[in-house]
């Protein structure tokens, strides 16, 4: 997915109530975890490939930690507080999104490491399994950049818009 197609994609999602947001953002979650990197582990394990299945496996745990916070505090909060005023609530709820969105520059980072092993599978060897591996790779990597996007601008977003617009980490 190139970067007009995310945009468009966001564009379309922004009138979204927060439960289909929501909603939508589980069922990614439980693809990335229970087929993607599933399958993306087993595959560079075919291949030999140990290293990308050990970086496979650390970030299928930090996503998994990632999205448990998100489902049982994060998201059931948001959708509470959708037409409400946070009050009380709105320091530990900025606190909990700005560690979310803190979290989603660690993701945005692993996805350049993961780009970065795509050099190292041979497409050239006949492989079967290669191929196959290169173009999971790459939509899990567009699928969670628009994941990410979502949250942090559509979910998250209201929550700190009103902090002081001299915090840098805002812009």
């Amino acid at each position: 997915m190139n970067p007009q197609e995310i945009n468009r994609q966001l564009e379309e999602m922004q009138p979204w109530p927060v439960e289909r947001l929501i909603a939508y953002l589980r069922r990614d979650h439980q693809r990335f975890l229970g087929k993607d990197l599933t399958r993306m582990r087993e595959l560079a394990e075919a291949l030999g490939m140990a290293p990308l299945h050990a970086f496979l496996s650390t970030m299928d745990s930090e996503l998994r930690g990632h999205f448990r916070m998100e489902e049982t505090i994060v998201f059931p909060v948001i959708e509470v507080m959708k037409n409400k005023e946070a009050g009380e609530l709105h320091p530990a709820l900025e606190y909990a999104c700005r560690h979310m969105k803190a979290d989603h520059l660690l993701h945005e980072r692993h996805l350049q490491v993961l780009h970065s092993f795509t050099s190292q599978i041979d497409t050239q060897q006949g492989s079967e399994l290669s191929i196959p591996l290169l173009n999971l790779m790459d939509d899990f990597a567009s699928e969670m950049e628009l994941h990410l996007k979502l949250e942090n601008n559509f979910l998250f977003q209201p929550f700190l818009k009103f902090r002081s617009s001299e915090d840098p980490k805002d812009s």
